[in-house]
């Protein structure tokens, strides 16, 4: 589900994207972090050599740079913050 809202007298355009997605994960490497949740969160089983580690709940902005030259930022709430990341997932629920 998504919805456009146009900004009137503006160029800009936002919209609000529900990919479905369980978790987003995000690293300070790639990402401005806006907000921390001070909820941390234990994580477990996506890599046999790191074991158990326990990451941030954040609010964060990623730009994304179009092949037409348009940068956009994408906004993703309450992700989990993995340090080393060295890009943006989102996982999907099945």
């Amino acid at each position: 589900m998504s919805r456009t809202i146009h900004a009137i007298g503006t160029n800009e355009q936002r919209t609000d994207l529900d990919s479905h997605a369980d978790t987003c994960v995000v690293s300070s490497a790639t990402a401005l972090i806006d907000k921390d949740y001070e909820i941390p969160v234990n994580v477990s089983g996506y890599k046999d050599d790191v074991g158990n580690t326990t990451c941030r709940t954040v609010s964060a902005v990623v730009a994304y740079d179009h092949y037409d030259g348009t940068t956009y930022y994408l906004r993703f709430n309450q992700a989990l913050e993995l340090e080393g990341l060295r890009g943006t997932w989102r996982a999907q629920c099945s």
